[in-house]
């Protein structure tokens, strides 16, 4: 078993694998956008492919004392900097990571949506 660079010939063989196992559960991944990106094989052919994919997340720390008109003038800013940064950058989504269920409501109603599955974070010791 070796692992290698995915290569842009490494897609018909991809989209193979994922129309056959994947395709209700997710859209193809744009694999060539990917940060990183490899190919797991052994003799027999592709195993797996992968990468990585930046993401934007946006965090905020707000002075909870302010008005709340203040602070819903300042959230309204803030989400129309991240959005605009993200499209900027070539990201194709920006996550948040809320605990408030007001914050989440406000989201949702500019453009925020729940993902599919659960949201998993590697912690760097």
């Amino acid at each position: 078993m070796i692992a290698r660079p995915l290569v842009i010939e490494d897609i018909p063989k991809l989209k193979e694998i994922w129309k056959l196992y994947f395709e209700k559960d997710f859209s193809f991944p744009e694999f060539l956008r990917f940060a990183c990106k490899y190919i797991i094989e052994d003799e027999q052919g592709i195993i797996t492919a992968g990468g990585v994919k930046l993401l934007a997340e946006s965090i905020l720390v707000t002075d909870l004392k302010r008005s709340k008109f203040t602070r819903f003038k300042a959230l309204n800013l803030a989400l129309k900097l991240s959005k605009t940064f993200t499209h900027e950058a070539g990201l194709d989504h920006l996550h948040a990571f809320v605990q408030d269920e007001t914050f989440k409501s406000h989201l949702i109603r500019h453009g925020f949506n729940y993902s599919r599955g659960d949201a998993l974070v590697y912690w760097r010791d």
